[in-house]
């Protein structure tokens, strides 16, 4: 009894123990996070305890939303292996929701409430081998029972077991279209309808115990016509008519002609919407007409010019039929029009006052929702055609209002940038003096009066911005909107992201609160990294903001969707306006390369086009820029490493035109590049060497032109035989290769590997592989260091021709417990702050690895040498405690990349991550050390310098007292 005693109160005690997590007042603080879908596929509305909620669901996640804010109530987001969401089936009572994913066949239910998964169901048959689904199926009122039918079997799989059955199915001819399943839940029945060119069979089936009941076969001739199977009707598209059988017909003695109705325009689809009533869209036109399907003829219901898209309304209250929303555009305006399916009649029309066409394309998606009392629209959720989302509300006038947006088109991000604000006002008075006292006959007393003046007027500006917020009771108030001004802060910690996203759209993000100040949408222009995978980067800026003169200048670089020419747009980073656009250059290039060393007379930094035919294009082409090019480079060697399917080369230019191969390597017949990875553009080192513990120093070898390149195994053809079930047991390749010379200074392969990722910095590489053989991530890291003659050498200038021997190359490898996704390391201002290699992990986690824990000098003994100089005695795993997490609780879904740029201050680091969901936050791998904490106290200080100041204004008059005293003696 006093032991169970002593276990209870042992356990409240653990309980009670503190966690060491982020404090409460700091979630936030330095950090956001936005959560996406992805392009939404499908929506609709809910009725949750008498309010309207929206569920939605895009290729690989599904979520419900509060309809008034949009925020995110449950989601859930699934595995990249399970493949993209198929189907989406909503069950009555709208209770629950289930999702099918073909790839690894899978189906799932949930509660709509509350997003748990209440079923799972396998649908691989017992032979354990992936059949190709033709159609599938649910019972309406269990959700756990399914059907699914293919070539070879139709099956009934229930999550209980006790409704599962399989019947083996073959198939008759050569002439098999395809094959559906109908659900008669009244009668208990399944019906397996398989379509030939040349008749159609229909085998019923018992719903519980999969008893044959039925088979009926009928031929027709199908193969002059598109013909498919939808909802109870068999319908076939010939230029403008329709022909169509009801399958209801096969089992009698009556007629079972086709019925045959012109619509006067040539049809390109049918769409099933409820029981006989379907869609006829038309090709070359935006036109849809609405019809109702009988045994003998074809009635139209409604007409659309410029149809978008149709739902089923949501009603809350109990309704005569099924209502649907349908979508179309009426005179530049977007309306709605319900209509009541079974009675065939329209409800209602409401027209939005909202223009979606002019900036984000076309609307694809609707969904609709009716009031309590009016039976009316009161809210619309449209999806526009570049993935940027709007909820739109209506009141009981028809007075309609957007109520929130959401730019699903930023869980694509494929390339980051980032541009500082513009300088404040004292700083650019502060930047108009230096300039001003750097004048060749600028006299004293005009810098004494200049900076009076200056000042004077700074004191003005603060007294009229003191007056203002006192007049406006904000004085001792934070303003939240301090942090959307485009001003640069003390720290110039406050920055704006340039993102671009897959789709075209290029976005201007506030890092400090994650606002969207603008946002811009290139539908004609697509982005492919070249066959090097050295494209440079989509995203250059131009000029900055630090040249308070000129305003900032960011160029885009993409191709045209139709000729695949290279397309370019100049626009201002700040404020997202279009300088110049020209979507079709009339020519292709091979990639983009940055020329920071090339300068214009108004700040511009240069970029250059590689061509086809290995020659340069410079841009901006004007004459004094090409001759500052040729100037340039006429001294010092300009090398663009470019690939092909089979070698990597060296060009080198040493004027704008056509350059000549320096160097090139071949990249064999069974491999060809992964990726090529580079040094940081700019970066700074702050220590050339390190200090060991005899006191010599291991210089670092500091080589800007060395690249780390990857090649992998080629892809096989679909069905070649040498195609293995897993490309990862192929050989890849790892070198690091000289740029300028050619020069393969280190190499090495790995077997069976998979998932690389890689980051260069400084002397040192890391990547991570999946090991296919060991089941585990592999971390690498490689340090170069001088070795030889060269070891002496401490130079700040590096040449690729001067080295007389090859550098010391040292690695080591670690495990680590964890699907990595994404590698980046830390960059800073100066370089001064301790690296930190960032890693994403499947999990969502942003994990922190100190540069120190990868060295490959860790020695598995603990030696006086390696204490003395601080080194860790080596262990094969990296095992992190979770609070290291920079991230905390806050998951990013479907990581795909981080990106790291420098902050105003030495010690911070921005942090951009972007997958499914963007985070930024600010990381301090070498903490605060050149800011002030925030528990500082000042008044501490304060009083130790009055302190000192009255003590010496006393001790001065007690001395000169003294002083006196002793004069008179």
């Amino acid at each position: 009894m006093q032991r169970d005693f002593l276990l209870q109160l042992l356990a409240v005690l653990l309980s009670c123990l503190s966690a060491a997590a982020l404090f409460e007042d700091q979630v936030g603080k330095f950090d956001w996070l936005i959560q996406h879908l992805g392009p939404i596929k499908w929506s609709r509305f809910l009725n949750v305890n008498g309010k309207s909620q929206l569920i939605f669901a895009s290729e690989v996640a599904l979520a419900l939303a509060n309809s008034q804010d949009g925020s995110i109530i449950w989601r859930k987001v699934f595995e990249e292996q399970d493949g993209d969401i198929s189907k989406i089936f909503l069950f009555d009572g709208n209770s629950n929701i289930a999702t099918l994913h073909e790839k690894r066949q899978l189906y799932r239910v949930f509660d709509c409430l509350t997003g748990n998964m209440r079923q799972e169901l396998s649908l691989v048959p017992e032979t354990g081998a992936l059949e190709t689904i033709t159609d599938t199926a649910v019972s309406r009122k269990q959700p756990g029972n399914v059907m699914v039918v293919s070539k070879t079997s139709m099956r009934a799989i229930s999550f209980d077991e006790t409704s599962s059955w399989t019947y083996p199915l073959s198939v008759d001819s050569d002439d098999f279209v395809s094959r559906k399943i109908r659900v008669n839940e009244a009668e208990k029945t399944v019906d397996v309808v398989s379509l030939y060119n040349s008749g159609v069979s229909v085998m019923s089936f018992e719903l519980a115990g999969g008893d044959k009941l039925e088979d009926i076969r009928r031929n027709f001739e199908f193969s002059q016509d598109s013909c498919n199977v939808e909802g109870d009707f068999i319908v076939c598209l010939a230029d403008d008519s329709l022909k169509f059988l009801k399958l209801d017909g096969l089992s009698g003695k009556k007629s079972t002609n086709f019925v045959s109705s012109k619509l006067g325009f040539k049809i390109s689809s049918v769409e099933s919407v409820f029981g006989d009533l379907f869609l006829v869209h038309f090709k070359e036109s935006t036109a849809t007409t609405l019809v109702e399907l009988s045994e003998t003829k074809t009635e139209t219901i409604k007409h659309f010019e410029n149809f978008v898209s149709y739902n089923e309304l949501s009603v809350p209250y109990a309704t005569n039929g099924a209502l649907f929303a349908f979508l179309h555009s009426e005179k530049d305006s977007l309306t709605v029009t319900a209509i009541n399916c079974e009675a065939k009649t329209e409800m209602f029309s409401n027209a939005l006052k909202v223009r979606i066409h002019e900036k984000h394309g076309n609307p694809l998606l609707v969904a609709a929702a009716t009031g309590k009392s009016s039976g009316r629209p009161d809210k619309v959720f449209i999806t526009a055609e570049d993935q940027k989302t709007f909820m739109i509300g209506i009141s009981s006038n028809g007075q309609n209002s957007i109520l929130w947006t959401k730019d699903e088109s930023l869980s694509q991000v494929i390339d980051v940038e980032m541009c500082d604000l513009n300088l404040s006002e004292a700083m650019i008075t502060l930047e108009a003096d230096f300039e001003f006292a750097t004048r060749a006959k600028t006299t004293l007393f005009e810098m004494f009066y200049r900076r009076f003046s200056s000042h004077i007027s700074q004191f003005v500006g603060f007294a009229m911005k003191t007056y203002d917020q006192i007049a406006n009771q904000q004085l001792f108030k934070e303003c939240a909107a301090d942090k959307d001004e485009l001003v640069r802060d003390s720290f110039n910690v406050n920055k704006m992201l340039i993102v671009l996203s897959g789709n075209g759209k290029l976005s201007g993000i506030l890092s400090a609160s994650g606002k969207i100040m603008w946002s811009l949408w290139f539908r004609d222009m697509t982005f492919k990294k070249s066959i090097s995978g050295q494209v440079g980067s989509f995203l250059f800026v131009q000029r900055g903001t630090d040249n308070y003169k000129f305003e900032p200048k960011a160029v885009l670089v993409g191709q045209n969707k139709v000729s695949g020419n290279v397309a370019i747009i100049y626009f201002n980073p700040l404020s997202g306006q279009v300088i110049e656009s020209s979507l079709d250059t009339g020519y292709k290039a091979l990639q983009v390369i940055s020329i920071p060393e090339v300068v214009t007379d108004d700040n511009l930094k240069s970029f250059a086009f590689l061509m086809e035919d290995r020659s340069l294009k410079l841009y901006p082409d004007t004459p004094a820029n090409v001759n500052r090019f040729d100037r340039i480079f006429s001294k010092a060697l300009f090398v663009v490493l470019t690939a092909s399917n089979e070698r990597i080369a060296g060009v080198q230019f040493d004027k704008v035109g056509t350059g000549k191969e320096l160097w090139s390597h071949s990249l064999g017949i069974d491999h060809e590049v992964y990726g090529i990875y580079s040094m940081r553009e700019g970066e700074l080192v702050d220590s050339p060497g390190k200090v060991q513990s005899d006191q010599t120093v291991l210089f670092k070898y500091l080589n800007p032109n060395l690249v780390f390149v990857v090649l992998s195994p080629k892809q096989k053809e679909v069905g070649d035989s040498a195609q293995s079930g897993n490309d990862a047991k192929f050989q890849f390749e790892f070198s690091l290769i000289d740029s300028v010379s050619g020069e393969t200074v280190f190499a090495t392969t790995m077997r069976r590997v998979s998932d690389i990722h890689v980051v260069h910095s400084e002397n040192w590489v890391v990547f991570s592989v999946w090991n296919d053989k060991s089941r585990r991530t592999e971390l690498t890291v490689i340090e170069l260091y001088e070795s030889g003659k060269d070891s002496e050498r401490n130079s700040t200038h590096f040449s690729s021709f001067a080295n007389s021997s090859a550098p010391l190359v040292l690695r080591q490898s670690y495990i680590y417990p964890a699907f990595v996704k994404s590698l980046a390391t830390t960059y800073s201002e100066k370089g001064l702050t301790n690296k930190q290699v960032i890693l994403g992990t499947a999990s969502g986690a942003l994990v922190p690895i100190p540069k120190h824990l990868l060295d490959p000098r860790r020695s598995l003994t603990s030696k006086a040498a390696a204490r003395e100089e601080g080194m860790i005695p080596y262990h094969p795993v990296i095992s992190l405690p979770l609070e290291m997490n920079i991230n905390y609780n806050q998951s990013i879904a479907l990581i795909r990349g981080s990106v790291a740029f420098p902050g105003g201050l030495e010690s911070t680091v921005l942090l951009f991550n972007y997958g499914l969901d963007i985070f930024f936050t600010q990381v301090f791998p070498s903490e605060m050390f050149d800011v002030l904490s925030a528990d500082f106290e000042f008044w501490i200080i304060g009083a130790v310098c009055s302190a000192l100041f009255i003590g010496s204004l006393i001790t001065k008059k007690l001395s000169s007292y003294y002083a006196l005293k002793k004069a008179w003696k």
